[in-house]
């Protein structure tokens, strides 16, 4: 799909499917295959749906903002989860280079 594209079907989303919408990206996220596109479709969600999420105490029922909400910090656990996990990688591979860097200039 084109940027613009899937630019649109997330702003086309009803309220219904936002629940949905998240969950899928919760499971993206789990597989922690391309975090960068998963990380991309949560940033255009929350930009384009912000104001609907902010607004939703107004005249929404409470059972789906409990949703929601249940489903946002579950988003929030699995993306600190995934960062965490992403920084110890990174840290072990500078450890790494540092080893080989070192070991280089010890030969030369």
């Amino acid at each position: 799909m084109s940027l613009s594209s899937i630019d649109f079907q997330i702003r086309s989303l009803p309220s219904s499917a936002l629940v949905p919408f998240l969950n899928v990206l919760i499971m993206a996220f789990g597989t922690r295959d391309n975090l960068d596109l998963v990380q991309s479709y949560l940033i255009t969600f929350l930009r384009i749906h912000r104001e609907n999420l902010w607004s939703m105490g107004e005249d929404d029922d409470g059972e789906e903002i409990i949703s929601i909400t249940d489903t946002l910090d579950i988003i929030k656990k699995v993306v600190q989860d995934s960062l965490q996990i992403l920084k110890l990688d990174v840290n072990q591979n500078m450890s790494v280079l540092q080893w080989i860097k070192a070991a280089v200039v010890q030969i030369c």
